[in-house]
């Protein structure tokens, strides 16, 4: 059992291609056309808060995407499919001297399909699963009748970066410029629009969103947006924090969930790979409903003499760990033996302890 948990570790570190783990940012920003659609006013007032430019449910968005998509001609991918949506409302600035329009409110949304996607995802969650071409549908609403040659000029910038998992596995490790592209709408003049980027998932995706009026170009907004784009995946690496009472478990944990990494004994910790049987977001605080793997080996000074396997279960931001603790003594002549107890603790991921432990890592 000690020698198959110790391959399980070894075995991703050794076929793990060395370009990858030194490729943290591989840039790409290609463009894919822009362009306005032609639609009923209806459909956004149907779906769309006029005054205050926001969009209220899934429905709401599904609605939209789906009018949007038919009018535009553009079939809607049956996987791998998200449309970030901006809706803004054009309005007048009285306070200067000269009147002139301005942008008054501007929301951004991501609309992923998925069956949990729910109403505050769509408020709040700018998280795009892993899309290679993930869409944007820009939606301006009071928009001035005397700028007659009003011109979308979105740009966009994503950022490659590597895999949660294989972040994590980077600073596990450590234990023992990029390119914008203008969206062109040349010669397209309308009130909404709809195009694609490539997004390079893993990766994080700036979008600037500006028009064109007069040959100028006007940004709509002090500070860009950006969404972030991972798939889920099979395995991960954490670390356990072995627990032998309630009140250590008190001392390591407090009333705020907070991790004491001052009530931590270092020289115990367990770096663990974590085998899904599920693909899950290794990035969110999602509960766990199925039981994963859990192996791993210790920090010790030996961490081959000490190696654990078991399953774990709970939320992916802390969950509990149940198994094996393997711990291997030599003896004289060469010999060993193999002593085996319960093993029990808190399986972190690795972000939530990287900084407490001097590491770096990009994962938020």
């Amino acid at each position: 059992m000690r020698r198959l948990v110790s391959r399980f570790l070894l075995t991703i570190l050794i076929t793990l291609p060395s370009t990858l783990l030194a490729d943290d940012t591989k840039r790409v920003a290609t463009l894919v056309d822009f362009t306005a659609i032609q639609s009923e006013r209806s459909v956004v007032e149907a779906n769309v808060d006029i005054n205050n430019a926001t969009i209220a449910s899934v429905a709401n968005a599904q609605r939209l995407v789906s009018i949007f998509f038919q009018d535009a001609k553009i079939q809607i991918p049956s996987r791998d499919f998200s449309c970030i949506i901006h809706v803004v409302r054009w309005g007048v600035d009285s306070k200067t001297e000269a009147a002139k329009d301005v942008v008054t409110k501007s929301n951004w949304y991501v609309y992923n399909p998925q069956s949990n996607w729910t109403d505050a995802d769509l408020l709040s969650n700018k998280r795009i699963y892993g899309v290679r071409r993930p869409y944007i549908l820009a939606i301006h609403l009071n928009v001035p009748s005397g700028i007659s040659d009003f011109l979308f000029a979105y740009k966009y910038n994503a950022v490659h970066r590597l895999p949660a998992n294989i972040q994590n596995l980077k600073s596990a490790i450590e234990l023992f410029k990029s390119t914008t592209k203008a969206l062109d709408l040349t010669g397209t003049i309308g009130m909404w629009a709809l195009g694609s980027l490539e997004g390079d998932p893993p990766s994080d995706i700036t979008v600037t969103s500006a028009v064109l009026s007069g040959g100028k170009e006007m940004t709509l907004e002090t500070a860009n947006t950006k969404f972030d784009d991972e798939g889920l995946y099979r395995w991960d690496i954490s670390i356990g924090v072995p627990i032998a009472s309630y009140k250590q478990l008190q001392s390591v944990v407090d009333a705020t969930g907070q991790v004491n990494m001052a009530n931590i004994d270092k020289r115990n910790l367990l770096i663990l790979g974590n085998l899904f049987l599920k693909p899950v977001d290794v990035k969110s605080s999602t509960f766990l409903t199925i039981p994963h793997l859990v192996g791993g080996i210790s920090l010790a000074s030996k961490p081959l003499h000490g190696a654990m396997a078991g399953i774990g279960w709970g939320p992916v931001i802390s969950n509990f760990y149940i198994g094996t603790m393997i711990i291997t003594d030599n003896l004289p002549n060469h010999r060993v033996v193999h002593h085996y107890k319960l093993a029990f603790g808190l399986n972190f991921p690795m972000r939530t302890l990287a900084e407490k432990l001097g590491l770096k890592t990009q994962i938020n």
